[in-house]
């Protein structure tokens, strides 16, 4: 998923103050294109949220718990002003899931009007930020475990 302030209003599919676009590439021959990644971008009270993760595990569950993440955080990311908490829910929902061996990687993102962001990462690697026609991995205060893990952390979670 990439993200950039919008500049012009003739972009498309903006939200918020961002131009997003995403795109699934296949991991080769034999995929079947229905897989774990999860992303989706939300305007909220609190700025435009994004998620970007993937389910970790095999078989047809995989997407349908990834159907359940994406539907509970676009739900919780209205009503939800912390992403730490954000991250905890969605971490009680993987965890009570009947796959003991599913967890999601996940990075929780709030950029606020004024251009800042907020991001909470648990197990996902950080988002790049396109600067000066190059990309750097943004900087994370302090990486969690993935959703579905996060007990191995006693439930600490930080942005």
């Amino acid at each position: 998923m990439t993200t950039r302030p919008r500049t012009t209003s003739s972009l498309p599919d903006t939200v918020g103050t961002l131009k997003v676009s995403a795109r699934r590439l296949s991991s080769g021959a034999g995929h079947d294109g229905s897989g774990g990644d999860v992303h989706g971008v939300v305007d909220t009270p609190f700025g435009t949220r994004l998620l970007i993760g993937d389910v970790m595990g095999k078989g047809p569950e995989l997407s349908r718990t990834a159907d359940s993440v994406l539907q509970a955080w676009r739900q919780l990311a209205s009503q939800q002003r912390s992403l730490e908490v954000l991250a905890v829910r969605l971490h009680s929902l993987v965890a009570q899931s009947d796959e003991p061996d599913r967890f999601v990687t996940a990075t929780l993102v709030t950029v606020a009007p004024d251009g800042s962001a907020e991001l909470v990462c648990c197990g996902h690697p950080p988002p790049l930020l396109l600067r000066d026609g190059g990309a750097v991995p943004a900087a994370v205060p302090a990486p969690a475990p993935p959703l579905g893990l996060l007990d191995l952390a006693h439930g600490w979670c930080a942005a």
